[in-house]
């Protein structure tokens, strides 16, 4: 419970936006980007920056079909396809997305250094053109990336929130404005489309419970939400009549999302998600958890404003046993108060600013327990009192 009183802290003395995570804004990052400073993306499992680029290219004309964006997987061979993009890009005015480059540990120290040749007052490149990278964090010395390259670029984590709220809001989102409002089924099309965010929000926020959520760890990501939301879009406008909700289960359930899973009982989860959530109901009675239905038909604003509206999180929301978090809270709050520690122990060196540290954080420390109530004699308390199971929870 350490970490929700944390945040419960943190909420009242620093405000929610220092413990909601707000989702990615692409845009407002690429507005300090510049021909000589990339933008930097740390990949995490269920987070692919490559949509969002992808989507701020199409608003802003670079594109694959226009042959000014390129994309590359960096892996063996790929040095050369890398060179080619960035010479033309560079020349011509482009972006150009490096996938990967925690791979390619000796060629990074040519691209470090042809970004810093760049960066030089009489080094000629087009105003137009932008760099994005991706790698991996990684402890192993022969994937890391050259410190230089990190320093002089724009970092980027864009990790998947765990909690239902932020995830459903990140899901929406994701789509957009303009992915929202094209359907000539708005009605069915966006009560289906709120159900799918729902879904998806689920099927990730499920992580967090280990073995309990999923028998095996899985890479749900932004990718298969849009797709999905396309597959539902073409499926809705090529209809006639009635909706095709066994079609959409089985594209969502056995391919979109399905395709990760290769465990029998995660996909029966997976497939009771869906036949519970997207069905003939859902346009009339709306009901997607106990207390929280589909908003109505309106728009983009109004998607986002209705996702505040959640219930409070508990496992039961995700079908599982109230007691499913247990694990996962102590493990939150085991590596909470390990990270303070490794703060605590940091940043000043050995000496007089050390001790003078040292001696601030005894006072604190010392202030703190003079606060305190004098201690519970437990033995009189437990003596004072039925043994019923909510006593026993206190006492504990």
């Amino acid at each position: 419970r350490s970490t929700a009183a944390v945040a419960q802290f943190v909420r009242g003395r620093l405000g929610g936006g220092f413990v909601e995570q707000q989702p990615l804004m692409l845009g407002e990052a690429f507005r300090e980007a510049a021909p000589t400073v990339p933008l930097f993306f740390i990949l995490f499992p269920g987070a692919d920056p490559v949509k969002e680029v992808e989507k701020l290219g199409q608003k802003l004309l670079f594109t694959e079909d226009a042959k000014n964006f390129f994309l590359v997987a960096m892996g063996e061979s790929q040095e050369a396809v890398a060179d080619g993009a960035l010479d033309w890009a560079t020349q011509n005015g482009g972006w150009v997305m490096l996938q990967n480059i925690h791979l390619m540990k000796k060629w990074l120290r040519r691209l470090d250094a042809r970004l810093e040749a760049m960066a030089a007052p009489n080094a000629r490149i087009h105003p137009s053109f932008r760099l994005f990278l991706s790698a991996e964090p990684s402890a192993d010395p022969n994937q890391q990336v050259p410190q230089g390259l990190l320093q002089r670029s724009i970092k980027i984590i864009n990790e998947p929130p765990q909690h239902l709220k932020a995830n459903l809001t990140r899901a929406i989102t994701a789509y957009g404005p303009e992915g929202l409002e094209q359907s000539s089924k708005p009605s069915e099309f966006k009560t289906i489309f709120f159900a799918l965010c729902f879904f998806h929000s689920l099927v990730i926020g499920r992580k967090r419970f280990g073995a309990q959520g999923w028998s095996r760890p899985y890479s749900f990501n932004t990718g298969d939400l849009i797709i999905s939301a396309n597959v539902l879009y073409n499926y809705l406008e090529a209809s006639v009549g009635t909706v095709p909700w066994e079609d959409i289960r089985y594209i969502w359930g056995e391919i979109m999302y399905g395709g990760h899973i290769t465990d029998v009982w995660d996909r029966r989860i997976c497939t009771t998600y869906l036949q519970t959530l997207i069905n003939e109901n859902l346009l009339v009675e709306g009901v997607l958890a106990p207390g929280f239905l589909v908003p109505p038909v309106g728009g983009f604003a109004q998607y986002l404003h209705h996702a505040e509206a959640v219930p409070e999180e508990s496992p039961v929301l995700f079908g599982l046993h109230p007691n499913a978090e247990i694990d996962w809270l102590t493990a939150e709050g085991q590596t909470l108060w390990a990270t303070v520690r490794k703060l605590r122990a940091g940043g000043v060196g050995p000496g007089e600013g050390q001790q003078q540290r040292e001696a601030r954080l005894r006072d604190i420390v010392d202030d703190m327990l003079a606060k305190l109530p004098e201690a519970f004699n437990m033995v009189d308390v437990a003596a004072s009192v039925g043994r019923t199971p909510y006593v026993a929870f206190v006492l504990q």
